[in-house]
């Protein structure tokens, strides 16, 4: 008599008769993955991908629309205050830093007695000139500063255009026997670099001698 075959047993059984076990796992169908299911992954993962791009480009634009409008206003202030603290361009000759003189002779002040005879430096108010006075020299200034009395000593003589007989500085050079004039007016532009004058400091008159 034949034994009835069970369906579990049935379905096991595989083309060809060989025996299939049914703990081998899920058939092919139920394994494999849906087409769908996989563009719907791949759509994403371009979405992230243009999301990123799209974020980095917009980061770049912003840099470089902030470094446009940071070398536009650099521009904009070097042009507003380079023109403003700058004088306009000159045009045309220098004037000279003389005044046309009409007479040889100046007159001032007497501040020492003595005459002598010597080589004109000028000397300015922050010592401009100082390094062409040599001993001998005959020194020109605005104005009878007691800074400047060492050199008193190794001057010819000493004019300016400003101070008395009683300032210290006439002192220094009646103590020193310098001839000294002061109170002579326009001294310091009428009297050129390096002429030659005679200094009276009886009279209180410069002479000039020439170049």
């Amino acid at each position: 008599m034949l034994e009835p075959i069970h369906p579990v047993e049935q379905a096991s059984t595989a083309a060809g008769g060989l025996p299939v076990s049914p703990s081998l796992g899920p058939t092919l169908e139920q394994a494999a993955i849906p087409t769908e299911r996989l563009l719907v992954d791949w759509r994403l993962v371009m979405i992230c991908l243009i999301s990123i791009i799209l974020a980095l480009a917009a980061a770049c634009v912003a840099q470089l629309l902030l470094g446009l409008i940071a070398l536009i206003t650099n521009i904009s202030f070097h042009h507003q205050f380079s023109f403003a603290n700058h004088p306009p361009v000159f045009r045309g000759a220098p004037s000279s830093p003389y005044r046309a003189r009409t007479e040889p002779i100046l007159s001032g002040i007497a501040a020492s007695s003595g005459a002598g005879e010597g080589k004109v430096v000028r000397l300015g108010p922050s010592l401009e000139g100082i390094d062409r006075f040599s001993p001998g020299d005959v020194l020109v200034l605005r104005s009878l500063d007691l800074g400047l009395a060492p050199l008193f000593v190794q001057a010819r003589a000493v004019v300016s255009e400003l101070g008395t007989p009683f300032s210290s500085s006439a002192v220094v050079a009646r103590d020193y026997g310098v001839p000294a004039v002061t109170g002579v007016a326009f001294a310091w532009s009428l009297l050129r670099e390096g002429e030659r004058v005679r200094v009276d400091g009886d009279a209180a008159t410069v002479e000039s001698l020439g170049t």
